[in-house]
C-alpha cells in the first residue's frame, strides 16, 4: 500500500472512531460543532494528478476500513465520516437523515452524503424511499 493510503485509511479509522464515541458520549449538537470546527483544519494539497477525484479516495479509504471490519460505521457515522473528510479537502457535502413506515409500521431511518444532489456513500442504500427530516446536518 502507499504511503498516502496508508495516511488516508489512518485518517478515516480515527474519524470514524472518533464519530462512534462522539455519537454515544456527547449530545448531538456538540459533536456537529466538533466536526465542523475540526474539518477546517484542510489536509495539505498531495501531488496527485488531476485524474484522482478526492471523492474517490474518501470513498476507497472508508470503505477499506469497512471491509477489512477495522470499524464498521453505521450509516449516520459513514454520512458523518464522509463529509469531514470531505470538508478537510474543501468540498461541501450535505448529509441527509430520512425515514420510512414500513408495511408493518415500523419506522426506519437512514442516513447519507450528498454532494451535488448525488449520493456519496460506500454502501448506498437509495434514499428515494425515504423522507428527508433534514435539509443539513453540517455545514449551514
Amino acid at each position: 500500500m502507499h504511503p498516502s493510503d496508508i495516511l488516508l485509511v489512518v485518517e478515516a479509522t480515527c474519524v470514524l472512531r472518533a464519530i462512534h464515541y462522539g455519537l454515544r458520549w456527547l449530545r448531538y449538537p456538540v459533536l456537529l460543532r466538533f466536526l465542523q470546527k475540526s474539518a477546517g483544519v484542510a489536509v495539505r494539497r498531495q501531488a496527485q494528478s488531476d485524474a484522482v477525484d478526492p471523492e474517490d479516495r474518501v470513498l476507497w479509504a472508508i470503505g477499506w476500513v469497512w471491509r477489512k471490519g477495522i470499524c464498521v460505521p453505521s450509516c449516520l457515522e459513514e454520512a458523518l465520516g464522509v463529509q469531514w473528510m470531505l470538508r478537510r479537502r474543501h468540498i461541501e457535502s450535505q448529509v441527509r437523515i430520512g425515514v420510512v413506515k414500513t408495511d408493518e409500521g415500523t419506522l426506519l431511518g437512514h442516513a447519507w452524503a450528498e454532494r451535488d444532489g448525488r449520493i456519496v456513500s460506500v454502501d448506498p442504500v437509495s434514499p428515494a424511499r425515504y423522507t428527508v427530516l433534514t435539509p443539513q446536518i453540517i455545514g449551514e
